[in-house]
């Protein structure tokens, strides 16, 4: 069975490439990539002493390089079959979020889950919690990405058959999704902003940032009200804004993907991104969703409220 499935892939792959190869161009770009980055990654960490072995960094880089694929690929798939149920949807993305949970407690190099469990235990949040949380923080999402795409008409579009290439080169599609982006960081900068520096917001956002140790995982565990913040009231109204504007629905479409991807790469181990390593990391600012931008970080409440000893030193206790 499983020679039959790898067969099966190969021949799907091989059949792909020749039939769509922009399609081939851009997956061989992100697995090269990602192959690179997470190779930097290991030089780092055995610099740090530690050491893993081979298989079981394969096994975690292959499931969080599916995941971050899956982030940014929902989208076109809920264009291609918007009749998909929310319970299905539902279901999927459970199971999605399991396996990057059961990923990162088995085969992380860092041992992701189990450290930022700890630091959740700590900070008072009990285990029924914990997982109600990160699953509504996986299900949530996905559900209402599927009632988006259909309240906006996004549906039909199947980009390996569609002239993606040939649309973007020749028409003001690249220049509405830079469009997209920036109105997006102009809505989500200052609600992350508020969420860090204010008592309330602080209090929603710590859940989040006892994950300190970056990984699939850790992009999951929201507190509800703290996702609703960031997310709800950024992304949306972005792409409701501008498909309002432009009437683009392809540009709508990738926008939607990129912010997505773009969210599951800034979580991933492997990448080790700037929002991976910087922001959650140490917490020193950096509240921008795209561009790197450097700020004070002793007027964060979120690092105030942790319990020392796990995450964030406190603000008295921090050079910068």
């Amino acid at each position: 069975m499983a020679l039959a499935t790898l067969v099966w892939i190969r021949d799907t792959a091989v059949d792909t490439a020749k039939k769509y190869p922009a399609v081939s161009v851009g997956c061989a770009s992100f697995v090269g990539f990602y192959v690179y980055r997470t190779y930097k990654t290991a030089q780092e960490q055995r610099k740090q002493g530690l050491q893993v072995s081979l298989t079981k960094r394969f096994a975690n880089s292959t499931i969080s390089g599916f995941g971050v694929a899956a982030f940014a690929l929902h989208p076109f798939v809920f264009s291609l079959y918007p009749e998909t149920k929310p319970l299905h949807v539902a279901v999927i993305s459970s199971a999605l979020g399991l396996s990057w949970c059961l990923n990162d407690y088995f085969f992380s190099p860092i041992d992701a889950l189990r450290h930022n469990v700890s630091c959740l235990r700590a900070n008072g949040f009990s285990m029924p919690k914990i997982v109600t949380y990160t699953l509504l923080g996986v299900v949530a999402p996905y559900v209402c990405d599927l009632f988006f795409v259909r309240a906006l008409d996004l549906t039909g579009y199947d980009l390996l058959k569609y002239d993606g290439v040939k649309h973007l080169l020749l028409s003001a599609t690249i220049p509405r999704i830079v469009m997209n982006l920036v109105v997006d960081e102009i809505l989500f900068y200052p609600a992350h902003v508020w969420l860090h520096r204010s008592k309330i917001g602080a209090v929603l956002h710590q859940f989040h940032h006892c994950c300190y140790t970056c990984s699939l995982s850790s992009g999951i565990m929201f507190n509800p009200l703290d996702e609703a913040i960031e997310f709800a009231l950024s992304i949306y109204p972005t792409l409701i804004l501008t498909q309002w504007w432009h009437g683009d629905k392809v540009a709508t479409l990738l926008s939607l993907a990129i912010m997505a991807g773009w969210y599951g790469a800034n979580h991933d181990e492997n990448l080790r991104l700037s929002h991976s390593k910087k922001h959650h990391g140490y917490c020193l600012g950096y509240y921008t969703a795209y561009v790197e931008k450097k700020e004070s970080a002793k007027n964060d409440e979120v690092r105030d409220i942790m319990v020392k000893g796990y995450g964030y030193r406190k603000s008295k206790d921090l050079k910068l």
